[in-house]
């Protein structure tokens, strides 16, 4: 398939993108798709499988810059298929990624999907279908309209289990700076696999950094720091006994 895409662009601001070199005709293995055939969650039906989502690019691709995967990690994703590419520098109110190009801000999932999938239509918002903002990974990025945006984030506030069936009860929800409720079991299944991967990677189980101790799956640091999280804990509770 041949796909136009323009080879460079101005930022006009955070909010678009305005082309200022002509297009170039580039080979494409498939246009951007999604699988309708996939079962969705109960009662969030815009949350769709991407699993066949073809030309969202792969991680690493050489067409952005070093700089930004440097700034890019790695996180099994709970609601859609495929990894979340999670943005660990500047966040705006803590939801949203943002860097400089060429001197000016500029979302980093807007500039991802531009440079990865195609040009945003005029007029549309990217919708996160992953319900994380941080996420760059334009597989998890959708167009759509401003109203249809605000509506899918007010009906996944007003939801009463998370995609995976768990109750979003005050014993089972955390917030999250910015107000987003989360879910601990979902939470715990992610760091559960995140801590497997890294232990299959010669790393520790909890920073995912530095080497494990010999004979254990944490580094001696995190090891320290839990130690001592323990004491202070242990302390915390004798200090509310005592009163």
């Amino acid at each position: 398939m041949r796909h136009s895409v323009a080879v460079g662009f101005k930022d006009n601001g955070p909010e678009r993108c305005v082309n200022t070199a002509p297009a170039l005709t580039i080979e494409r293995t498939g246009g951007a798709r999604m699988a309708t055939d996939d079962p969705t969650p109960p009662g969030v039906p815009w949350l769709i499988n991407t699993a066949n989502q073809q030309g969202t690019g792969r991680f690493g691709d050489d067409r952005l810059p070093l700089r930004l995967w440097v700034r890019l990690r790695l996180e099994p994703c709970p609601t859609v298929a495929g990894d979340c590419w999670i943005w660990t520098g500047k966040l705006v109110l803590g939801l949203y990624g943002r860097t400089t190009r060429e001197g000016k801000d500029i979302y980093v999932h807007r500039w991802t999907y531009y440079t990865l999938v195609g040009p945003i239509p005029s007029g549309l918002d990217l919708d996160h279908l992953c319900r994380r903002p941080a996420c760059c990974y334009p597989g998890h990025l959708q167009p759509v309209t401003r109203l249809e945006n605000v509506r899918r984030g007010a009906l996944w506030a007003l939801r009463t289990h998370c995609v995976n069936g768990h109750p979003l009860s005050s014993e089972n929800v955390y917030l999250r700076r910015g107000g987003h409720r989360m879910c601990r079991a979902c939470g715990r299944a992610v760091k559960m696999r995140l801590a497997s991967r890294a232990v299959a990677e010669g790393q520790c189980c909890l920073c995912r950094k530095r080497p494990p101790k010999e004979g254990c799956k944490c580094c001696a640091s995190c090891i320290s720091r839990s130690a001592r999280n323990a004491i202070a804990r242990r302390k915390r509770k004798q200090d509310e006994v005592a009163q």
